[in-house]
This record gives C-alpha cells, sequence and structure tokens, in this order.
C-alpha cells in the first residue's frame, strides 16, 4: 500500500461519498473504487458497507481507520521536524517510448496537474537498448511488430497511424501532395537506426514493394533525422505521431504516401499487476480510462 492510497481511504471514510471523494481528489470514481478493492484486497478484508449512496465503514474498516490517521500524523510530526524531507511522498514513474511520444505526452500534463508528487522517467529512446529491461518501465509505447522482448507486456492497440514522407521545401517532391513509392527508387534517404539489427519499418515495407532505398545516412536520433532532411541533404519517412515535431521546422515538407501498407499499429503496454506499485496502477487507470480501453481486456 503506498501513502496515497491511504489518503484516499480517509477522505472517503470522512465524506462516506464516492463520487464526492473523487471528484475532490480530482481522479475519477472507477480508478479510486479500484484503488480502494486493491487496498481491500491486500489487506484481505473489506473495509466499507453500503447502506442507500453513502458507502461507512465497517468495524475493519474503523480499526484501520484509527491506525491510519495516526502513522498519517506521525509521518506529518517527523516531515515537520526532519527538515530536509520532502513535505509530499513522491514517486518516480517510469515510461518508455519506442515510437510516436507526442500521443502520451498530452496525458502526461494532465496527471500530472493532479498528482504533483508523481515525477516521471521518461526514455524516449528504448528501440536503440540492446538488452532492454522490460521490468524496469511502468509503461510502454511500441508497435505492434517490434522486438519479442515486449510480449511480456499485456499490450493494448493505442493507434493505427500512417508513415509520411518528409522531404526539404526546396526538394522537387515538395510541391506534391503525395507520392507513390516507385516514385523514390533514385532518392538519397536518412533512416532511423534503432539498433544494430533494427532499422525503421518503412525501409522494410519499400523493399516489400520492390524498391530498395539508398541509404545515405543512418541516425538514432529524431532530431538529426530532422536536420539531415531540413540541410536539403535527403529524404525520410516519420510517423503521424511525431508530426508535430517535423511540422515545427519551416524548411520541411510533409507529404502523404499513397500506399495503405504504410501503416503501423500502435501499443501501450504496462507491467503486470503484481509487479505495478499503486501510483503505477493509478496512472495506468487514468491513461486508459482516457484513450476508453478496459485494463482488463
Amino acid at each position: 500500500m503506498e501513502l496515497n492510497q491511504l489518503k484516499y481511504f480517509v477522505l472517503i471514510a470522512e465524506l462516506q461519498n464516492l463520487s464526492k471523494a473523487a471528484e475532490k481528489l480530482n481522479i475519477s470514481q472507477p480508478s479510486l473504487s479500484k484503488s480502494i478493492s486493491r487496498l481491500e484486497k491486500e489487506l484481505g478484508t473489506p473495509l466499507f458497507d453500503r447502506k442507500g449512496k453513502k458507502i461507512v465503514l465497517n468495524e475493519q474498516g474503523r480499526i484501520f481507520l484509527t491506525g491510519v490517521r495516526e502513522a498519517l500524523q506521525g509521518l506529518e510530526d517527523i516531515t515537520a521536524v526532519v527538515g530536509n524531507f520532502s513535505k509530499e511522498y513522491r514517486v518516480r514513474l517510469n515510461l518508455g517510448i519506442f515510437c510516436s511520444q507526442s500521443l502520451i505526452i498530452s496525458y502526461l500534463q494532465e496527471f500530472a496537474q493532479k498528482h504533483d508528487n508523481v515525477d516521471f522517467n521518461i526514455n524516449c529512446n528504448i528501440a536503440s537498448i540492446e538488452h532492454l529491461d522490460t521490468d524496469y518501465f511502468d509503461m510502454m509505447i511500441y508497435p505492434l511488430d517490434a522486438d519479442a522482448v515486449f510480449k511480456k507486456y499485456k499490450g493494448h492497440v493505442l493507434t493505427h497511424e500512417r508513415f509520411k514522407l518528409v522531404v526539404n521545401r526546396k526538394h522537387p517532391l515538395a510541391g506534391q501532395k503525395a507520392v507513390e513509392i516507385e516514385d523514390l527508387q533514385d532518392e538519397q534517404f536518412v533512416f532511423i537506426q534503432h539498433s544494430r539489427r533494427r532499422i525503421e519499418q518503412p525501409y522494410h515495407l519499400c523493399v516489400s514493394r520492390g524498391v530498395k532505398p539508398r541509404i545515405k545516412y543512418t541516425t538514432n536520433s529524431l532530431e538529426s533525422h530532422r536536420q539531415i532532411i531540413a540541410y536539403n541533404l535527403a529524404i525520410g519517412f516519420m510517423a503521424e505521431g511525431n508530426a508535430e515535431f517535423y511540422f515545427s521546422n519551416p524548411e520541411l515538407v510533409i507529404l502523404d504516401i499513397k500506399d495503405k501498407l504504410f501503416v503501423q499499429t500502435v501499443m501501450i503496454g504496462f507491467k503486470r499487476e503484481k509487479h505495478l506499485s499503486e501510483t503505477a496502477k493509478l496512472f495506468r487507470d487514468f491513461i486508459m480510462d482516457h484513450i476508453q480501453i478496459s485494463p482488463d481486456k
């Protein structure tokens, strides 16, 4: 159990109403209900009884409330005495992002505003890690065709996104709205090289269509990828989830690709239930509520 979980329990006990407690905490009622259910499961006993619209403490709940209040007061007293202790219990979540980071960043802002005691470590370069320790990350975003190491996550489809072609505004193709893959046969490309064994998916899609791209540059950095194209040294591909990053450079033009094959399925996955901290479960439920997917599916 975690500090936030105990605070939620105390507030529900005081208000005797889940919806009012959720509103005061700025979290969804289902997420709050799940948090309390996990607490009861951990303790091995129910803490509340329902009486009409109210949710009231049972005998075990009243005993637990007394102990929790004493513990929280003791923690406040210690915090006041030890000056270098943080005034608020802090938790850090580790996020690993293989692709399309903009899909999740907007959600982080809202969650962070509601839970300012939660800090984040975001690794957007996990594709280049040779021996990836997936147990380190609370949440990961990765393409469906990613390496088998991601299979240990319970993945959910986050979105389907198209690949686009990115060229310099002075490039001969810049005046077109869309291109055929066959039109790119003689072009010089820059590709994201995720690792020694893995180059970005559009390369393989081109090959499957009978076009073997001429690789002039490889890089493991989106910034370098963007800059190489901006200086008109090569052309390249990008996923829709990164469009904002490329649109921000006025030297670049983004073109559609006239081929339905150039699509990737983006997955979102979390640690298995038994390995998730209470805060990580809260974050998972928050994200899944927003993308309207049940964690149990």
